[in-house]
């Protein structure tokens, strides 16, 4: 009986363990990028779990990033700063909200006697007619609300559009 008797983990290459795992090209790519590897090196089949833990914390890291990205374009789009109204809850008589929207605000009325909310909405800023938005609220439960808003006015200037709105809602 020679030497040692314990048995030897199993081995397989970087580029088999990636197959197994369904790591996409592009995933393999950066992996041996970022580890100084290759695909054709020989790994045990503990370190091809670990390569997956691995992948699989990119995946979600990936995945939060790309739902950042797209919050931050929804409020890039439109997000309301301030929102004025007047009259009680069941009979609104003037109601307006300044818009950020890219560099510029902009000052809307809004249509209607329902009360309108804050959160990020979406409007055309060169349609000066009214047009229909969707509000919402919170972007984790995208459940939102349809008004009908026309653009006052425009400004780089928030405290403006804040008090031009007191000569629309008096």
């Amino acid at each position: 009986m020679e030497g040692n008797d314990e048995p030897k983990e199993p081995t397989l290459t970087l580029a088999q363990c990636a197959s197994m795992m369904g790591m996409t090209d592009k995933e393999l790519s950066q992996y041996e990028s970022d580890l100084k590897t290759s695909r054709n090196t020989t790994i045990t089949e503990s370190m091809c779990d670990d390569i997956h833990e691995y992948i699989q914390s990119e995946r979600k890291f990936a995945a939060t990033r790309k739902s950042l990205n797209q919050l931050n374009q929804q409020i890039e789009d439109g997000y309301i700063q301030e929102l004025f109204s007047s009259g009680s809850d069941d009979n609104i008589q003037c109601q307006t909200i300044v818009v950020k929207r890219r560099e510029y605000y902009y000052l809307l009325e809004v249509k209607g006697s329902r009360r309108a909310t804050t959160g990020l909405m979406d409007f055309d800023p060169e349609i000066s007619d009214w047009q229909q938005i969707k509000i919402v609220e919170d972007p984790a439960n995208p459940v939102y609300r349809v008004f009908d808003v026309r653009v006052i006015d425009k400004s780089s200037d928030k405290d403006f559009l804040v008090e031009k709105r007191k000569t629309i809602c008096h």
